[in-house]
């Protein structure tokens, strides 16, 4: 983590909501999380599938490392703690199918 991002860390509260947007639930218990659901809702869409979008509240020393580059707000996770049962999971459709 850069400078900032380590003061962004330090900065958050001891509880983290964290989002995760990808194509399926297959995907959904994967290391990049984001501390933005507008961010995680753009990756559920951005291949303009049915995405999905899952919502964690985790520790914040469970969180490995924080990124504010790209605009993500990315929080990354050790995949391999994540408890799956924990994660909620929400639907979302594909803009171009909303409007219809």
């Amino acid at each position: 983590m850069s400078a900032a991002d380590r003061r962004a860390y330090d900065a958050l509260p001891e509880v983290l909501t964290i989002y995760r947007g990808c194509e399926s639930e297959d995907h959904i218990g994967g290391y990049s999380w984001s501390l933005d659901r507008d961010r995680a809702e753009w990756f559920a869409r951005r291949f303009g599938v049915d995405g999905v979008i899952g919502k964690l509240e985790i520790q914040k020393l469970d969180a490995l490392a924080c990124f504010g580059e790209r605009n993500e707000a990315e929080i990354v996770v050790d995949a391999v703690y994540l408890d799956d049962d924990a994660i909620e999971i929400e639907s979302v459709m594909p803009k171009t199918r909303e409007a219809a």
